[in-house]
This record gives C-alpha cells, sequence and structure tokens, in this order.
C-alpha cells in the first residue's frame, strides 16, 4: 500500500460493466485545471479506475487536492533559472516513476508531460497525454509523437499516430452544467454579492517553459485597467506574478475551491490568462482574453470560442481589452452570455464521461 498523503467524433457514454479489473490510473496534475478536469474524469469513471493524483506545487494546485481531500503523491519542483529548469526536470521525472511504481499504474494520465510520456517507454506502464495547446514545439515535435495515445479537441489543427478528437474543450469536463453548480454564498468572504456588478482580472506569471518569450499586461496597463473597471463596480484580482502596491488591496482573498462560483457570478473576467479565459466564457461571464498569442497563429480553443459560440473576445493590445472590458460592463453584457452558454451546452454531454471512456477503451 504506497504512502500517500491525505490532506474524432464524440465517442459513447462510459460502459462501466466493460471493466472487470479497476484500471490503475495515475493522473498528472501540473496546474489547478489538470486537477479539475483529472478528477471529473476520474469521477466519471467510478469503481473503472482505480485513482491516484501525482501533484506539483504550482499555484494552488496541492491546496485543491487537500481540500478535496483526496490520495496523492507530490512530485517535482519549480525552476526559474536555465540550471534550476534542468535540476526540476530531473527530480519531477524521478519522482514521476517512483511514484508510478509504487501504486503500480497502468496509465499515466497528464494533459501535456514530456516526463510521463518519456518514462513509459522503458517502463511497463503507457502515457495518455490530452492536448489543446498547438503553438508548443515541445507538444508538436516530442510529447504527441512520444505519447501512446494522443487525445485532442476536434478542432485540433495536427494530427498524431495514436490520436482521438473528442467535440468541445477541455475545461468542459468541470463546468458542464450537469457537472458544476455554483455557490452564491461562496463568495461572500471576499466581499461580494451576485446581485451586484464586480469584474474578475487574472495576471498569470509567464514564468513557465512554454511561456518563454510571451507576455500580457505591463504593470502600468494592470494599474489602468483595474482603474477604469472600479469605476464600473467592485474588482478582484487572481495574480501569480507580484502586484504593484496600488493594487494588492484588490487581490482575491478566497480559496481555490470556490473560485469558478466567483466566475461564474462575475459581471466580466478579463486577464492575460489562458485557462480562466476559457473557464469565464463556459461559465456564462463576459471574457476578454488579451497576451501576447492573440493573433493570426492563435490556439484554435480561443478562435472556436469566440468565431463559432461568441462567448469570449481576444484583445491584440491592453488598450483593446480595456475598452472591450468598459463596454461589457457598460451595456451589461453578462445575460446575453449567459443565453449564448445555455445553448452551447444545450446539445452537449459531459465531456469527461466521454474521456474516461477513452480510457476505458486504450486499457
Amino acid at each position: 500500500m504506497p504512502n500517500l498523503v491525505l490532506d474524432s467524433p464524440p465517442v459513447p457514454v462510459v460502459n462501466l460493466a466493460r471493466q472487470t479489473t479497476p484500471l490503475k490510473v495515475l493522473f498528472e496534475l501540473a496546474h489547478p485545471k489538470h486537477f479539475h478536469q483529472f478528477r471529473s474524469v476520474a469521477e466519471a469513471g467510478g469503481e473503472a479506475f482505480e485513482t491516484t493524483y501525482l501533484a506539483k506545487d504550482k499555484d494552488v494546485t496541492v491546496d485543491l487536492v487537500r481540500e478535496a481531500g483526496l490520495p496523492y503523491l507530490p512530485y517535482g519542483r519549480r525552476g526559474k533559472t536555465l540550471t534550476q529548469k534542468v535540476g526540476a526536470a530531473f527530480k519531477t521525472t524521478t519522482d514521476l516513476d517512483r511514484a508510478a511504481r509504487q501504486v503500480g499504474a497502468e496509465l499515466i494520465v497528464s494533459r501535456s508531460s514530456p516526463y510521463a510520456t518519456l518514462m513509459a517507454k522503458v517502463r511497463s506502464y503507457r502515457s495518455v497525454v490530452m492536448v489543446d495547446s498547438e503553438v508548443v514545439p515541445l507538444i508538436n515535435y516530442f510529447v504527441g509523437p512520444l505519447a501512446d495515445l494522443v487525445v485532442t479537441p476536434a478542432h485540433f489543427p495536427h494530427t498524431f499516430r495514436n490520436h482521438v478528437r473528442v467535440e468541445g474543450v477541455f475545461e468542459e469536463c468541470y463546468l458542464h452544467p450537469d457537472t458544476f453548480a455554483p455557490d452564491a454564498s461562496r463568495i461572500e468572504a471576499a466581499g461580494l454579492r451576485p446581485d451586484e456588478p464586480f469584474s474578475v482580472v487574472r495576471f498569470v506569471g509567464w514564468d513557465a517553459n512554454h511561456d518563454v518569450g510571451q507576455g500580457g499586461f505591463t504593470e502600468a496597463d494592470k494599474i489602468n485597467l483595474v482603474e477604469r473597471l472600479s469605476k464600473h463596480g467592485q474588482v478582484v484580482i487572481s495574480s501569480e506574478a507580484s502586484l504593484p502596491p496600488s493594487l494588492e488591496p484588490y487581490r482575491l482573498r478566497l480559496p481555490a475551491s470556490d473560485l469558478h462560483s466567483l466566475i461564474h457570478y462575475a459581471s466580466l473576467y478579463v486577464g492575460d490568462s489562458q485557462s480562466m479565459a476559457t473557464e469565464a466564457a463556459l461559465l456564462g461571464t463576459p471574457s476578454v482574453r488579451f497576451n501576447s498569442f492573440v493573433g493570426p497563429d492563435d490556439m484554435m480553443n480561443f478562435v472556436v470560442l469566440e468565431n463559432e459560440h461568441d462567448l469570449l473576445r481576444n484583445a491584440r493590445s491592453a488598450t483593446e481589452a480595456i475598452e472591450i472590458s468598459e463596454t461589457a460592463l457598460a451595456e451589461r453584457w453578462k445575460p446575453v452570455w449567459e443565453a449564448r452558454r445555455d445553448a452551447y451546452f444545450a446539445s452537449r454531454p459531459p465531456l469527461s464521461r466521454q474521456l474516461a471512456d477513452v480510457l476505458l477503451d486504450f486499457a
């Protein structure tokens, strides 16, 4: 018994009777959204899975696992300098391999882990990656070709050897109306009310390996954005990076597990985060995204959400993002976005069930 820390077209819905012996699955959590997605997939698989989580101390990932009371194993560490990143990569790989052998994993499932895909080639388990960021060279030229199975949204522009496509975006796993129920009482700790206008702002740290050379709002942009939004109601900021002193009073004081309820009741989301922009769109909140990825070579997730479903606005400059945000608040876009969100999900079964079925089929 391991010493766990306790603190394509759409595929059919899961047929749990097919799996007589639980499939030993190790879900790698390197980011908070990985926790939300894979927890939903594991729950959809039910008793067909024997699940262990491998959690990296990134942002609030470990906090989320602990709050949920799920068994997990810690792994890896983060590095900022090149030397630190090399050391972190070595530790992450050895930690992952040790954990996989400790729990007897048959599958290691990650969003795009080079560590799992590499070790799977020399060990007895197999790697499954669920990829949606086509602009990351490491995925296209290493992780994708090396993985035993690659799962992507249907609109993903590249093709891999062993490749399954599913309709929708991965954030649907935990934000589908059948899966997620917002709780208005959870946002009161931040001094907010669901019947009063407020904006949620997100700034990322831009220190991940796949963020090299990219960026978003500058310090001056951040101050200008918050000052302008404050004219229309309260503002709360979620930030990986340090904030200018004048913005510290706006920093969000709320458990990570309450964040999706917060976004659901917000009048607006704006930021340079990829994940939270998608989450806001799927929660029926006007979503404004600005960062250096926006442009003619942007990722298809964001192109589809904007051009086909009108749930997102991709801004090419901070100035444009601020202007769109002010318009959204002044014209009260929120009810329109809620109706569009309802239409988006009207004919979509929960994606977590489809992904659980993919894993069982593959096993």
